[in-house]
């Protein structure tokens, strides 16, 4: 039988061995800071992509010091840094994570099946907007294709959302559309993102300056405060602050749907005007306010995940990209000039979207569900393309909360992710 066909019955035969194996790899070269930076712009990018998970019905539950998972060891033995010999094990005296970790209750690991997790919101914070989504199209269409001979409609299989939002309004929200010519194989985007103003809009013109390689210019546009037009190898971009709101329409038109296709069309046929004309359109306005999801305390979050997560007494320089909603903390763990591994910890709003675990082909090699405390995590064998290691993940009432690990000199028990990732700190009450 082959892997694929393993996966195919939902058997996981060797998963915790695999595990094991990852963690124990020999250590990777160091990374540029920059290196660093960019892996967790990535992880932040995906995060949506990886669970749709619920909290389902208790399963057989079985003794802590019984619980061994994957990447991990038995507590009884478990050391500071698996697999490493410079620090003493934790007992529950020494540290909370270790007291966390003896208190948790694991069940016996259970397959997942493969498909694809509900769309909640990719990097977003906010309910779902996809009826405004294909408002948008339609308003686009109008302007730059009323024959539909380009747009890719905006359906189940295609849709995908960017949002940003805080204390119940939504600052920005966009998507990007396919643009296709006919007999062709390739395939273009345009992509728009309404924002309350400036602070929240991305554009190669504004404020700083041209980004590299952009020639930008001011330009003119209906009921328009303020508009700008780019342009930088084949790829077309205005902003236009509407009058009558300040919002801020960012309309760009590129000959490469990068994360759909690896062929660009041969042109877009889109002029300055027409983007101009469509961006002023008053009916590409943000949606209501909605009710806000409780905010988290970022510095607890932050503090526990240092508490909780990683070695004693290594050094973990903390990267934190995290929106109002949307907490990312990430990190490497060092021991003097050895790294352990690449560690993270986030929490998004899920608004109370849930749905059934599944494992998803493009991020993982292989996944296992696991009932801790009562409620269902996903647990993930990374592919390496996404940076390899384990991933634990609840998708609670409110929160979506994830840990991620990739060793590189060092082990992370992992009933520490399942600990952290299941604190009822996490899931606070409206």
């Amino acid at each position: 039988m082959t892997s694929h066909e393993q996966h195919e019955q939902h058997e996981l035969p060797g998963l915790d061995d695999r595990l094991h194996e990852l963690a124990e790899r020999a250590p990777a070269p160091s990374t540029a800071v920059g290196d660093d930076l960019q892996r967790g712009r990535r992880r932040l990018r995906r995060q949506r992509l990886t669970v749709g998970g619920a909290a389902l019905a208790t399963v057989l539950v079985v003794g802590a010091g019984a619980a061994v998972g994957p990447g991990m060891v038995d507590r009884a033995q478990s050391p500071d840094v698996a697999g490493g010999t410079d620090g003493p094990n934790p007992t529950p005296s020494e540290t909370p994570r270790a007291q966390k970790m003896m208190q948790i209750e694991v069940g016996d690991p259970r397959p997942v099946p493969w498909g694809t997790p509900l769309d909640r919101n990719p990097i977003g914070t906010g309910p779902d907007h996809d009826a405004t989504l294909v408002a948008w199209q339609e308003v686009l269409a109008e302007h730059v294709d009323p024959q539909w001979e380009h747009l890719v409609r905006r359906d189940g299989s295609n849709a995908n959302q960017q949002s940003t939002a805080g204390s119940g309004q939504v600052l920005a929200l966009g998507s990007r559309y396919g643009w296709q010519n006919p007999g062709q194989d390739g395939l273009g985007m345009l992509q728009i993102a309404v924002n309350r103003g400036w602070r929240e809009a991305m554009h190669p013109c504004h404020d700083s300056g041209p980004d590299e390689g952009w020639q930008c210019e001011a330009a003119e546009a209906p009921e328009a405060t303020e508009a700008w037009v780019a342009e930088r190898d084949g790829q077309l971009s205005v902003a236009v602050e509407q009058a009558d709101d300040g919002e801020v329409v960012v309309l760009t038109a590129d000959p490469l749907f990068g994360n759909n296709s690896r062929i660009p069309v041969d042109e877009l046929g889109l002029s300055a005007e027409a983007l101009l004309q469509a961006a002023a359109d008053p009916r590409l306005s943000l949606p209501a306010d909605y009710e806000s999801a409780p905010l988290l305390d970022a510095a607890e979050f932050e503090q526990a995940g240092r508490d909780l997560l990683g070695p004693a007494g290594a050094d973990l320089r903390v990267r934190d990209a995290s929106l109002p909603q949307s907490l990312h903390f990430s990190g490497a763990w060092r021991d003097g000039r050895r790294v352990l591994g690449e560690l993270s910890w986030e929490a998004v709003a899920t608004y109370g979207v849930t749905g059934e675990l599944v494992c998803q082909r493009e991020i993982y090699v292989r996944c296992e569900a696991r009932t801790v405390d009562g409620v269902d995590v996903l647990v993930g064998e990374v592919q390496q393309q996404w940076g390899g290691g384990w991933e634990v993940t609840y998708a609670g009432p409110v929160y979506e909360v994830q840990v991620a690990f990739e060793p590189k000199d060092g082990q992370l028990p992992i009933e520490r992710g399942y600990a952290f990732v299941v604190d009822p700190r996490w899931q606070p009450e409206g």
